[in-house]
């Protein structure tokens, strides 16, 4: 789903947004769910759409895990996280933004257990293949100041 597109009409950088359970539930366009929401509607959107940045939601997120699952189990935090950098990957953008900085540190935080943990790396694709997924951990995860 297309959010904004630029002011010009001149797209330089097309990438997916994750707004996190902050923001809004999935597929919604109201304005009422979340604080995070009403931040990315009236200053991070319009900024993005002046400087040329193309958004695209992320088609069926889910929980990054970072609420009560990372203080509980983190490995079903990192599963979490991991289904979502697969569905980043799937979609055929290179790169997602989030926006929620619970939401860029639990998606970093994945894909560096990713790389550099063969059982956590193990786990994440067993979970993954269940749901007929797959990451090859490779999506850059940025926050909207390193757009910027």
């Amino acid at each position: 789903m297309k959010l904004l597109l630029p002011l010009a009409g001149t797209i330089l950088l097309s990438v997916l947004l994750m707004e996190g359970c902050g923001g809004k539930e999935p597929g919604s366009t109201s304005l009422t769910k979340g604080s995070l929401r009403l931040g990315c509607d009236e200053a991070l959107l319009p900024v993005m759409q002046h400087l040329g940045v193309e958004l695209q939601e992320l088609d069926d997120w889910n929980c990054c895990g970072a609420t009560a699952y990372m203080a509980v189990d983190e490995v079903k935090a990192c599963v979490l996280a991991a289904r979502n950098l697969a569905l980043a990957e799937k979609s055929g953008l290179n790169q997602v933004m989030a926006p929620c900085a619970a939401c860029y540190l639990v998606l970093n935080k994945a894909k560096h257990y990713f790389h550099d943990y063969p059982a956590m790396k193990a786990t994440m694709d067993r979970a993954l293949d269940a749901v007929g997924l797959h990451y090859s951990g490779d999506t850059p995860v940025r926050h909207p100041l390193d757009i910027l």
